[in-house]
Parts: structure tokens; C-alpha cells; sequence
């Protein structure tokens, strides 16, 4: 019995594992094995329990193997796309349609949707080689950009969720929420590296720190701390996003937005006001407020518009 899957191969497991495999299942539906095309057989490093769910023991599954190149991941392989309501497939989808319509002006510098899913997706295989993954939270400090959508659209394709914090709070109050968020990595833009270094002295334990962009965190990821998150498909009930009260009344608090979260509110949205190529959004709220993301720009993303992105009001 044979079903196709999508396999996300590690390469330091078996060398070059592109083309077509297969894998073979005990009983209780977990991976004992990897056969690729050449007949090389591996032992994955994390037993993959579900994927034999509905058949008989010593099932083989056909998968397709994708390099991921270079150092490789930590930890195993992963199986299954990306769950429907996830937000990473809107950027893929719209750049398969229309790859040269402008994603996103940003004060006159342009990016179409083919480069902007070139950027993400490269960026999200980065951090996946680099052992992120779902679980994991990276918090940003920067003004509205191309580099910090770019850097967005990674996460939700790698199952991270998003933390972008205000860079209107001083040292000590970002430290404060650096703390409670915890994030495995902090990308900054140049702008604001003073009070993240500042801040990020003021935590126990700080996180890597890296700048954000093309010279930055899309060209080297630091590698992840401990043990390898994950790897797997994006779930729906994945956080994408979180995102901080202002603290008006008391400490600033977390706010969880899943990709199911934000793809039913989006839908809801496009009834009432639909987004297409011909529209064009403009964006001056920062984006660490969730306006910034969840009421509009999501949406124009969705149906293929242009999001202009101003630095401020």
C-alpha cells in the first residue's frame, strides 16, 4: 500500500538525498528506514510516529526528497505539507500567479512576489538548517521594511512565531518583554542595534542577535541553541504571531495569534472588503501593532495587491 508524501531530507544523513525514496514503517507507523533512489538506506535520527496511520504494518510510502544543501538540519527528517490555513502557501501561491506584480513598495524601493517567496523561503530553509522550527519564537526590533516582512513570511513558512516588538520602548522595558517572550533569536534592524544590545545585556540569559536582511540574517543564520526544534509541516494552530499590549494599564502582555487565527480573520475581512492586484494598501501603523499586519496588509498579501509601507504617520 502506497501513498505520496513530502519528505524535507536531512543531508548530513545520507549525502545528497534528492530525487525519490522510499520509506518503510514497523507496525505502530513509525519510519525505520529511508531508501533512496541509489538504494542507500539511512536510519532517520527522529522516529516519525503517525505517518503509518491507516495502513498495515511494513507499509512503504513514495516520498519525494528534497536537499536542503549545505550543513544540513539537526535532528531527523520531516513528512507532510503545510496544514490549509497556514499563511506561508499565500505568499507561494500569489507568486506562482503573478511573480512580477510589486509586493511591497517600500519608500520606492520595490519587490515583486516571485522575489519576495525567493527571499522567505531561503530564509526559512536557513533557519530550518540552522535547527528553528516550530515551537520556536523570534522577536524583531525594527521599523516597517522589506527585510522585516521578508523576515516574517520565513517564520510562517518554518512554523516560528513572529515577535515584533516596539521600538518605542527603552532598554529596560524591552529587556522586561524580551524576557517573558523568550525567544531563541532576536533580529534587529541597524537602526535600533543600540538599545537591543543594551537591552539584551539586561536579560539572564540573551539570545543570539543578529541584523536583519541580506547582508544580514539571510546571509548567515546563527545556529539555534540546545536541541534542534522539530521538523515538520506548519500546523493551523501554529502561533504566527505575538504580539504586545502596550502596557497603558499594566505590564505589557503576549497576545497569540495562530495561522488559523489570522487566515479566518482575513477571510472575513475579504468579504467585506476585497483585495485584488489593481488595489494598492498603504501601511504607516508600525509593525509591532497587529493593524500593521492583521487588517489589511495580510489580506492584500492574500489577493495580491501592493503594500506600500511608510516608516511612520
Amino acid at each position: 500500500e502506497i501513498r505520496i508524501v513530502q519528505l524535507v531530507a536531512v543531508p548530513h544523513l545520507a549525502g545528497d538525498l534528492g530525487g525519490v525514496g522510499t520509506l518503510h514503517l514497523d507496525q505502530q507507523g513509525v519510519v525505520e528506514a529511508v531508501t533512496v533512489e541509489a538504494g542507500e538506506e539511512v536510519e532517520p535520527v527522529l522516529p516519525l510516529a503517525g505517518l503509518g496511520e491507516g495502513f498495515d504494518g511494513g507499509a512503504e510510502l513514495v516520498v519525494h526528497l528534497l536537499d536542503l544543501g549545505g550543513a544540513g538540519l539537526s535532528g531527523g527528517v520531516a513528512l507532510g505539507a503545510d496544514a490549509p490555513h497556514t499563511l506561508g502557501r499565500w505568499l507561494t501561491d500569489r507568486a506562482a500567479s503573478a511573480p512580477d506584480h510589486t509586493a511591497i513598495d517600500d519608500r520606492g524601493v520595490r519587490i515583486g512576489y516571485a522575489d519576495l517567496d525567493d527571499r522567505a523561503r531561503e530564509l526559512g530553509l536557513s533557519l530550518r538548517r540552522a535547527g528553528y522550527g516550530p515551537g520556536d519564537r523570534i522577536a524583531t526590533i525594527s521599523g516597517n521594511s522589506i527585510d522585516h516582512v521578508v523576515a516574517f513570511f520565513a517564520c510562517a513558512k518554518t512554523g516560528i512565531a513572529f515577535v515584533p516588538l516596539s521600538w518605542r520602548l527603552s532598554s529596560r522595558e524591552l529587556s522586561e518583554v524580551l524576557t517573558q517572550s523568550s525567544p531563541v533569536l532576536v533580529l534587529v534592524e541597524d537602526e535600533y542595534i543600540g538599545t537591543a544590545t543594551e537591552a539584551l545585556r539586561r536579560v539572564v540569559t540573551p539570545p543570539a542577535m543578529a541584523l536583519l536582511g541580506t547582508t544580514g540574517i539571510e546571509a548567515a543564520v546563527p545556529s539555534r541553541p540546545g536541541d534542534p526544534a522539530p521538523v515538520r509541516g506548519v500546523r493551523d494552530d501554529d502561533p504566527l504571531l505575538i504580539i504586545y499590549t502596550s502596557g497603558s494599564e499594566s505590564a505589557p502582555k503576549g497576545v497569540v495569534l495562530t495561522h488559523a487565527n489570522c487566515f479566518w480573520n482575513n477571510l472575513a475581512l475579504g468579504r467585506a472588503l476585497p483585495l485584488g492586484e489593481g488595489d494598492v494598501v498603504l501601511t504607516v501603523l508600525p509593525q509591532f501593532h497587529v493593524a500593521a499586519w492583521n487588517c489589511q496588509p495580510l489580506l492584500a498579501w492574500w489577493g495580491g495587491a501592493t503594500v506600500v509601507l511608510e516608516r511612520s504617520f
